[in-house]
């Protein structure tokens, strides 16, 4: 397949994720490539966690570089938080080096130069997909990355605002790691 097929492809897949997040009651909508960013699915999850915190997705596929690329890469990236206080980071980094070791896929991370928390899950696809089938992997892999954050996001906002520490992570791990 050639690139400019395949972005049509892809432009096809991220406006049928689009689609089903609108039916599922979530509110996206697809930005425009710009040559910079990648054209993105973008939304709002507020039903996502146990607390009342809304997070923000973005589910896109990086940019391919040649026609010779055999392989592609969807990202699920869902911001957590966009506010980290400073006094909190050390506890939140020690959590989240727990949390991600534990993880099936993709890893929590912290974008200091933007104040983000967030999940970021990027899978590779091989380019000879049909649309069928790579609609399948996109949607199972951002389902992945729903389930993962639905499951730890409260977790690592208590520690973010300071009700927790890293050790409640290790009593919720069962004691798998040790603190010294």
């Amino acid at each position: 397949m050639n690139i400019n097929e395949l972005k049509v492809l892809r432009h096809e897949i991220l406006v049928a994720i689009n689609e089903e997040f609108n039916d599922a009651q979530i509110a996206a909508m697809i930005s425009d490539e710009d040559g910079i960013i990648p054209e993105t699915v973008n939304a709002v999850l507020d039903e996502i966690g146990d607390t009342t915190d809304e997070a923000r997705g973005q589910f896109f596929f990086k940019p391919l570089v040649t026609d010779e690329d055999q392989v592609q890469y969807f990202t699920s990236l869902i911001i957590i938080s966009n506010e980290i206080p400073k006094d909190r980071l050390g506890e939140l980094y020690e959590a989240m080096s727990y949390l991600n070791i534990s993880l099936p896929t993709g890893c929590f991370a912290i974008d200091k130069d933007h104040g983000f928390l967030a999940y970021i899950l990027s899978i590779p696809l091989p380019t000879y997909l049909d649309r069928e089938e790579l609609f399948r992997q996109v949607d199972m892999s951002t389902g992945q990355a729903f389930s993962i954050v639905d499951r730890h996001m409260g977790i690592l906002l208590d520690i973010l605002r300071g009700k927790e520490d890293a050790s409640f992570v290790v009593e919720l791990m069962g004691g798998a790691a040790t603190e010294e």
